[in-house]
């Protein structure tokens, strides 16, 4: 049985975790929305928090494409990556999406989602690439490095109107499933401090009070 001051604090803490938790979660959604609608400048730093922003860059494609061999809606093609360079000669990696017949893009800008990628699955062994467009089993930074012999950046751009499957991006489906999770915890939250508040000396006293009577 709990006292009023015993009630009383375990409705606080319920509410502060409640609060704790719902503000976690939007918090969460909110920043997904705002990665899904920032665009960066052409030259700022790049870091791996700024993983699913959007930016535009401005360079020029190399003519050395990998290609992944692969269908799409029941059509044969390929996934596609190109080497961008940038005026400060930096080169990256633009991801094409899926075409049935490799291209690179007649454009010096680049519009499109960053991603950074974590390590490829371990190979037992990888023929050296020499001829392009280069046949590759997977997007692979430290192999594609090694064909362009160039230090390549840590991430890859998905660049706008293209479709790559290989790649996991940010979506209004995280920003709701966020969203949900907040109002569990609020609903959840407020559940318990109401089934504690309903549980005070009113409802144990109406209890008590239908017992019947013994008489010695």
């Amino acid at each position: 049985m709990m006292n009023r001051a015993t009630r009383s604090i375990c409705i606080i803490l319920t509410l502060i975790l409640t609060s704790i938790l719902t503000y976690w979660q939007a918090s969460k959604a909110y920043n997904q929305y705002l990665t899904l609608n920032q665009t960066e400048s052409a030259y700022f730093p790049i870091a791996p928090g700024d993983n699913h922003k959007h930016i535009e860059l401005t360079g020029e494609f190399q003519p050395h494409l990998f290609i992944q061999p692969r269908s799409h809606q029941h059509k044969p093609g390929y996934s596609v990556w190109a080497p961008f360079v940038l005026p400060d000669k930096t080169w990256i990696i633009v991801s094409l999406g899926f075409m049935e017949e490799p291209s690179i893009p007649s454009t010096q800008l680049v519009s499109g989602i960053i991603r950074y990628l974590s390590s490829p699955p371990f190979q037992l062994s990888q023929q050296a690439l020499s001829e392009f467009p280069a046949i590759v089993p997977q997007l692979d930074l430290p192999l594609f490095a090694q064909a362009l012999d160039q230090t390549l950046a840590p991430y890859v751009i998905l660049m706008d109107g293209y479709d790559d499957q290989t790649l996991v991006q940010a979506s209004t489906d995280t920003i709701l499933k966020h969203v949900n999770y907040a109002f569990q915890f609020l609903i959840i939250g407020s559940m318990i401090a109401l089934w504690i508040l309903l549980r005070g000396p009113r409802g144990i006293r109406g209890r008590t009070s239908s017992i019947p009577s013994v008489s010695p």
